[in-house]
């Protein structure tokens, strides 16, 4: 179970530090899809405020509980720039990650948008949310 929630954890690392990337791109290329982009996003916002609940704070360990509700914390801040709506960052700002938040969110505007630099965006996560010990990226081959 263990394994589960940290592998769990290591792939919300990766999905949303570089995934909001991917989100600027729709949004600065592709502004035909933004209608359908921020009701996902909407959904996704509402789903990840459940683990704020008391009952779902009590399921799981403190480290990978906050290092989750940090990320989500991230994500709300900008979505709300974004929609508008402080509603999305407020909620993580009176639980306490909003200090956070902001390092991460720092992260994103800190580090070059381009894709190769998306290695250094999610080691610059793993710091602040303190994981690097946790993970190391491994390299393939292009022949193997």
């Amino acid at each position: 179970m263990a394994k589960q929630l940290f592998d769990s954890l290591i792939i919300q690392l990766r999905s949303i530090s570089v995934g909001d990337r991917v989100d600027q791109w729709i949004i600065e290329e592709h502004p035909e899809f933004i209608p359908e982009q921020e009701a996902s996003v909407k959904s996704q916002l509402k789903e990840n405020q459940q683990a704020l609940s008391p009952e779902i704070r009590k399921m799981f360990p403190g480290k990978i509980l906050n290092a989750n509700l940090a990320m989500n914390a991230a994500y709300g801040r900008v979505w709300s720039e974004r929609l508008k709506d402080a509603r999305y960052g407020l909620v993580y700002k009176a639980a306490g990650y909003g200090e956070i938040a902001d390092k991460l969110v720092s992260c994103w505007n800190q580090t070059s948008a381009s894709p190769e630099f998306d290695q250094e965006l999610i080691a610059g996560w793993a710091k602040v949310l303190s994981l690097v010990p946790y993970f190391t990226f491994k390299h393939s081959s292009a022949n193997a």
